[in-house]
């Protein structure tokens, strides 16, 4: 019914509707099953790793722990040492967008820019009284 409110569009007699098999397919559901570990004898000699309390983040003092450790893989260290290097020492060129712009604005404003010294103003001072006897 054209013109009616709430009565126009939709499905029309005879579109045939949903078709099988059309739109996306769902993708197949997969099962993941977790395998305990083997239990070993080797649990007695697991290194233990000690942080020390000094102040500093624990996550920072634990890859420290870890990177000094004698007992561990090599890979592991090398890692806790890739991990903890930004934190210990910064790049040179690590300074910052802003405080390269400042330090160009400091150099740009020098020599033949540089800002002229505003105009001396010399106070007024009214002159002196005079008196009428000077003049004569």
């Amino acid at each position: 019914m054209a013109g009616v409110k709430g009565r126009s569009g939709g499905a029309r007699a005879n579109s045939g509707g949903k078709r099988a098999g059309a739109g996306r397919k769902p993708s197949p559901k997969v099962l993941l099953t977790a395998t305990p570990a083997p239990q070993t004898d080797d649990a007695d000699k697991a290194p233990v790793i000690e942080i020390p309390q000094d102040g500093e983040p624990a996550s920072l003092a634990f890859l420290r722990s870890v990177m000094h450790h004698p007992d561990l893989d090599v890979r592991i260290r090398m890692e806790a040492a890739k991990t903890l290097a930004p934190y210990e020492a910064t790049r040179k060129g690590d300074v910052g967008k802003r405080k390269d712009a400042a330090d160009a604005a400091k150099k740009a404003g020098t020599g033949k820019f540089a800002p002229s010294l505003p105009p001396r103003t010399a106070s007024v001072l009214p002159f002196p009284p005079q008196d009428s006897t000077e003049r004569e």
